[in-house]
């Protein structure tokens, strides 16, 4: 059963928020600014404590499958620092037939707020070491709003 859902919109880890391009005057739509993740260095290694888990968790793994494995360790570093949330399956499931995923922003707030639709980064590492496919993909298109000057 899947465990966890990525959940990838725009143009990488920061994009998921609405794209404002430009704001003519007269357009309803005011231009907020957003904050500013940290950049995630890929060459910047796991900390020793999630090196280690990641490696006592891909144990079992054939040596051949283990070797490829490394070739996630980016993916596991941005996990590690928050550049990539997972969303937990379950907290997925408890929705409503008619829930629309929320921005990744909103979903934070509820987290703030004592749910947790989002799996720690211990429980994301682990499950993406285990190379078992638990891990699904979800990803939408964003609407662009473009001023009345550009259309």
């Amino acid at each position: 059963m899947l465990a966890a859902m990525l959940r990838v919109r725009g143009g990488g880890c920061a994009g998921s928020r609405p794209t404002l391009l430009a704001s003519a005057p007269g357009d309803p739509l005011p231009v907020q600014p957003q904050p500013q993740r940290r950049a995630i260095d890929m060459n910047e290694p796991l900390s020793i404590e999630m090196a280690h888990l990641a490696h006592e968790t891909r144990q079992h793994l054939s040596p051949v499958v283990r070797r490829l494995s490394s070739f996630d360790d980016p993916v596991l570093k941005a996990l590690e620092v928050g550049g990539i949330r997972l969303l937990r399956a379950s907290w997925l499931r408890e929705r409503p037939a008619d829930f629309r995923i929320m921005r990744r922003q909103d979903l934070e707030k509820l987290e703030e707020q004592g749910e947790s639709p989002f799996l720690s980064a211990r429980e994301a590492i682990v499950l993406m070491c285990r190379a078992e496919r638990l891990l699904g993909i979800l990803t939408y298109g964003t609407q662009e709003v473009r001023s009345r000057q550009e259309a």
